[in-house]
């Protein structure tokens, strides 16, 4: 039986904000004992192991989800296909590890850090977390890597002292990463039925649209990891660092956006593959109310209080991560609009081409963005170009859907929480005072919050349709909540 939407919303939002206190406890730490230069050069070799370790997943990540999310209420089936997409994993992983070992002999300039990243690569092949996700078994995904993620930030703090301990960093984090994997891989020998040589033939079926969805990857990685590439060859280490560093801030927005992301796409599966069309249309309007009105909160919050942040945060030096900030916060709603629109209805409903041709568009503008503004504005220009590749890519999916879904209306109801939080943010920027930073800090979090939350009461009082709106989302949430505790 699958548990509730709301629940596995919960889990996934739980482990997210996980993954983003791990960040806020060792960046701190780390920005400080380590510096810029050295977590660039991690941050600079983890982007190439990155780039071997995606063609061992291809599109997996992704089309595994959707496949096991169609036949999870056929329990027959799901060994079959598993064991037929796991195969093609495990022989794309054999053919990467070949070809990076190749890569550390003969064409890696760092002599040492390249080859803890083996280790990364082997994490890959062990890596079914989409199987997992296809089940909706994410209460064994979160327990599972939050005893992980603990372990490795008590590591971080105990064995890491200074920049040249880079190696042991280095270790911890990838060992992590397998050790997530595995303890996900153990469980699911149950489902290795047969091993029968009729999976072999079956496996030709999976090529051709997992290909397909490997595309998107590629190009999506291209302005994920491939700024960090081209800022680590065209200027210094440090670049990296400080849009490292600038990054992982905004995991914040993004915690809740692939929360809601990871949760809705095996159940919009499913939904879709049972041709239930309203039922999905209506899932679809209330996941964008949803994250809409969340978003700009958080992103242009966070943008409003970055001048006070970021040296707290960081120390002294990373003031160039400030208009980073403003720049990587804002393109959140981009990805948070594109988020719902790919894993709610393109990617179920199989429309792979417009996932594809969205995000190669994406990745261009991204190339050709960053070979014009890296080399005059460094990292800066990297989060530009960055912005104006997520803008393109949200554009072109919604224009594609116009017909299919209300793209209007979702326009419609999300602009007046977008212009809350700009108003906000622009209000917090022009603060400032002759006190501790960090009662300054204090103070714009707390008068940022209620001038969002009266904007957007003021939203709903001047927009009916809004306001209808989440009325509805609000006592769906109260409704769930009364039947729960009937159960009890």
């Amino acid at each position: 039986m699958k548990k509730s939407i709301r629940r596995n919303l919960l889990y996934n939002i739980f482990y997210q904000l996980l993954t983003l206190i791990a960040p806020l406890v060792t960046t701190p730490y780390l920005a400080r004992v380590m510096g810029a230069e050295a977590m660039g050069l991690y941050s600079y070799e983890y982007a190439y192991a990155y780039f071997f370790g995606m063609f061992i997943l291809l599109g997996i990540n992704n089309y595994g989800n959707r496949e096991i999310a169609k036949i999870s209420s056929n329990p027959a089936e799901i060994p079959k296909v598993f064991e037929e997409i796991y195969i093609m994993q495990i022989c794309s992983g054999i053919i990467v590890l070949g070809g990076y070992v190749c890569y550390c002999v003969f064409f890696a300039s760092d002599e040492n850090l390249k080859w803890f990243f083996l280790i990364y690569i082997l994490a890959q092949i062990v890596d079914i977390n989409w199987f997992w996700n296809g089940l909706e078994k994410f209460d064994f995904i979160v327990i599972r890597n939050t005893v992980v993620k603990i372990c490795s930030i008590a590591g971080v703090y105990v064995f890491v002292k200074s920049e040249k301990q880079l190696n042991i960093y280095t270790i911890i984090m990838l060992l992590s990463i397998l050790l997530g994997n595995l303890l996900a891989f153990i469980p699911a020998g149950k489902y290795f039925k047969s091993w029968r040589k009729e999976y072999l033939r079956d496996i030709k079926k999976h090529i051709r649209p997992n290909l397909m969805l490997f595309i998107p990857v590629i190009a999506i990685s291209i302005y994920k990891y491939m700024d960090k590439i081209m800022l680590g060859i065209l200027c210094e280490k440090k670049e990296v660092g400080y849009y490292e560093y600038s990054e992982k801030i905004i995991q914040i927005p993004n915690a809740v956006v692939n929360s809601l992301g990871i949760v809705m796409l095996p159940r919009m599966s499913s939904i879709a593959a049972e041709e239930k069309e309203s039922q999905e249309k209506k899932v679809i309007s209330y996941s964008f109310m949803f994250i809409m009105s969340v978003i700009p909160a958080i992103c242009f919050g966070l943008m409003g209080i970055a001048k006070e942040f970021v040296p707290l945060f960081y120390g002294d030096g990373y003031g160039a991560c400030v208009d980073i900030f403003y720049v990587l916060l804002s393109s959140c709603c981009f990805v948070a609009f594109a988020n719902v629109l790919r894993t709610q209805y393109i990617i179920p409903h199989n429309l792979d081409a417009i996932y594809v041709k969205s995000v190669l568009f994406g990745a261009g503008i991204n190339l050709i963005l960053n070979l014009i503004l890296i080399s005059q504005w460094k990292a800066f220009g990297a989060a530009i170009a960055t912005w104006f590749a997520e803008g393109v890519v949200c554009v072109y999916q919604a224009w594609k859907l116009r017909h299919m879904l209300n793209i209007k209306e979702y326009i419609q109801n999300a602009t007046p929480f977008l212009l809350a939080g700009i108003v906000m943010s622009l209000i917090l920027i022009n603060i400032d005072g002759n006190i501790m930073p960090l009662a300054l800090l204090s103070i714009k979090v707390i008068l940022g919050l209620f001038i969002y939350l009266g904007l957007s009461f003021l939203v709903l009082m001047v927009f009916p349709n809004v306001r209808k709106k989440f009325r509805e989302l609000c006592l769906i949430g109260m409704d769930r909540t009364r039947k729960k505790r009937k159960r009890m």
